[in-house]
């Protein structure tokens, strides 16, 4: 790593991604590897601009499908300046406004900005959970039908942020790993279920994680049941290439969690921390967009094919006119458009600036890599 890439890197996480402290990483379960495939899944993927905001970057996202929006919720319009208000997109007049939920909203510990929250949606219910660094309690519901907020009942007393958070629909809870307490270090490995079913009898723990990273882009593979994290900040500072795989219906096991590594010349993202990857559930693929490397910030765009969950597939995506190199922007699946939609973020190519474009990527792809035969054959190094 050149002098240059590491001052940047650390200025990034210090002033971007300020919840990536350095952490102890443990990498002792089993690999896989997989073959390397060239078919060009990009042609019927295209880029459009929606309406742009208010410049915001460190956001968390949901797509309320039935209320027709994308919310967002936290973030920093500026290095330290937090917003007045969180921000809604409606779908049908591609306005924005603010998001005005009543009831008791979460309230930041760090002078407005909610640094590092991390939000999942249960659609079904149209109820998110909030995960933060928060002064009223570490976890939130938001009634997304009733636009209101309200202290998750049975909380436990964890005030996280930058945790790895995703929802099960089929066991109905949210599963969070890691993050800050308090915003400070060492980033936990520890593993928590919340219980959003109805009786909402609250956290229950899990075995750890074999791994302590943060700054990952995490999405959820339905059909699978399979929580997927890729990439995130290791601890000397580098920007990782790991991929992790959370077996959900196993996750009450220490072994639920196993890393995938690339085979000889397969095709692979670039390590990175703050990027998304944001799951298309008709399809089984998920795309991973941006974030942040020693290289500076990307822009390129990867499919990740994981209708086999034995052997998922990485497809570099060649689409023009798309958005700018950014980290620490939101993504959303807006499912009755079938499409991503990003916003905002933060840019460092030529000094830090706070980004305020919106875009959408129409991800209807068919995958040609159905044809290829997964590898018969697996193993570590």
């Amino acid at each position: 790593m050149s002098r240059g890439g590491s001052s940047a890197l650390v200025l990034f996480a210090a002033m971007v991604l300020t919840l990536f402290g350095q952490v102890a990483l443990a990498s002792s379960a089993a690999t896989q590897r997989y073959p390397a495939v060239s078919d060009d899944n990009s042609e019927s993927l295209v880029w459009s601009r929606l309406p742009p905001d208010r410049p915001l970057f460190g956001q968390t996202a949901v797509v309320d499908r039935e209320g027709g929006r994308m919310v967002l919720i936290g973030g920093e319009l500026d290095v330290n300046e937090p917003p007045t208000e969180f921000r809604q997109l409606r779908f049908s007049s591609l306005k924005w406004s603010p998001y005005d939920a009543g009831g008791e909203p979460p309230a930041s510990r760090h002078g407005g900005i909610l640094r590092g929250a991390s939000l999942v949606l249960d659609e079904a219910e149209r109820v998110a959970l909030l995960s933060c660094d928060c002064e009223n309690g570490g976890t939130h519901l938001l009634d997304l039908e009733t636009d209101t907020w309200s202290r998750a009942p049975n909380d436990h007393e964890r005030s996280l942020s930058g945790a790895l958070l995703a929802y099960d629909p089929v066991g109905d809870v949210a599963i969070l790993y890691g993050g800050l307490e308090r915003g400070l270090p060492p980033i936990l490995d520890e593993g928590m279920a919340y219980d959003l079913s109805d009786q909402r009898s609250g956290w229950r723990d899990l075995p750890a994680a074999p791994f302590r990273l943060t700054g990952q882009a995490v999405s959820y593979a339905p059909d699978a049941r399979h929580v997927i994290a890729f990439g995130g900040q290791l601890p000397d500072g580098r920007a990782s290439d790991e991929l992790w795989i959370l077996e959900v219906e196993r996750m009450d096991e220490p072994d639920a969690w196993r890393q995938l590594v690339p085979g000889d010349g397969t095709d692979w993202p670039a390590a990175r921390m703050g990027a998304t990857l944001t799951m298309d559930p008709t399809t089984a693929t998920a795309v991973l967009f941006g974030g942040y490397s020693v290289d500076g910030d990307l822009a390129d765009q990867w499919l990740l094919d994981y209708s086999d969950p034995a052997a998922p597939q990485w497809h570099p995506l060649s689409i023009e006119d798309g958005p700018r190199p950014r980290a620490g922007h939101s993504a959303a699946w807006d499912g009755a458009a079938r499409r991503v939609v990003v916003f905002g973020g933060v840019s460092s190519d030529g000094g830090i600036k706070v980004l305020d474009d919106t875009w959408a990527l129409a991800a209807s792809v068919q995958v040609r890599s159905r044809l290829f035969v997964p590898a018969a054959t697996c193993g570590s190094d």
